[in-house]
C-alpha cells in the first residue's frame, strides 16, 4: 500500500534510515574494538614490565644464591656462587650478548686463570648488556671474581636495572672554553 499526498499522487516510498544508522553504529562500534584491542595490548605489556620486571641475564648451570637485596623498583642486586672456572663464566655472560672486560693478565694462562690462587675474591672482569622490555630497557652488569673459600670458588654479582625512562639519561658535559 503506497502513500497518496493531497494532490493524488503517491509519494516516494521512505528510505529506511533506521537500517543506515544501525549500520553506522556498527561500523563505529567495530572501530572503537579494534582501537581498544590495540591500545590494550600496548597498556598490558607496560604494565607487565612494571609489576613483573625480568631478573636479568639468564644464568649459567650449577649457581646457588648468595644475597639478594633490592635497592629500588627495578634495581636489584645478586650474588651467586659456583664451582665453575672464572673464566668459563665471563665467557658464558658473553655468549648472552654481553661486552665484557677482563682484568690484564686473567682468562689467558694456561688454566685460564694466571694470578696466584693462593690470593682470595681476585676480580675476574665484569660484562655489561642490555635486552628490551616493552617501552623500556633493562640493563644488566655481572662482576666476576674468583679463589672464594666458601659458596663456590666462583662469586659473581648481577645488577639488574630497568631504565624507566627507556634510554640512559643524556649526559650534559660542560665543554671547555
Amino acid at each position: 500500500m503506497s502513500n497518496t499526498t493531497k494532490t493524488g499522487t503517491p509519494s516516494p516510498e521512505p528510505t529506511p534510515k533506521r537500517q543506515q544508522v544501525s549500520l553506522r553504529a556498527f561500523v563505529l562500534s567495530a572501530f572503537a574494538f579494534a582501537l581498544a584491542i590495540f591500545v590494550a595490548t600496548q597498556v598490558i605489556g607496560v604494565l607487565y614490565a612494571i609489576l613483573f620486571p625480568p631478573d636479568g641475564p639468564v644464568l649459567p648451570l650449577n649457581v646457588t644464591e648468595l644475597s639478594h637485596r633490592t635497592e629500588a623498583p627495578g634495581v636489584d642486586y645478586w650474588t651467586y656462587g659456583t664451582d665453575q672456572n672464572a673464566c668459563e663464566v665471563m665467557r658464558f655472560f658473553a655468549s648472552q650478548g654481553g661486552i665484557c672486560q677482563t682484568v690484564p693478565l686473567m682468562c689467558g694462562g694456561p688454566n685460564d686463570t694466571s694470578l696466584a690462587e693462593s690470593t682470595p675474591a681476585q676480580q675476574v672482569g665484569s660484562c655489561t648488556g642490555e635486552l628490551p622490555l616493552s617501552i623500556f630497557t633493562l640493563r644488566w652488569e655481572v662482576r666476576v671474581s674468583a679463589y672464594h673459600p666458601t659458596g663456590g670458588s666462583t662469586h659473581f654479582s648481577v645488577l639488574r636495572e630497568v631504565l624507566w625512562l627507556g634510554t640512559y639519561p643524556v649526559e650534559n658535559t660542560p665543554t671547555a672554553p
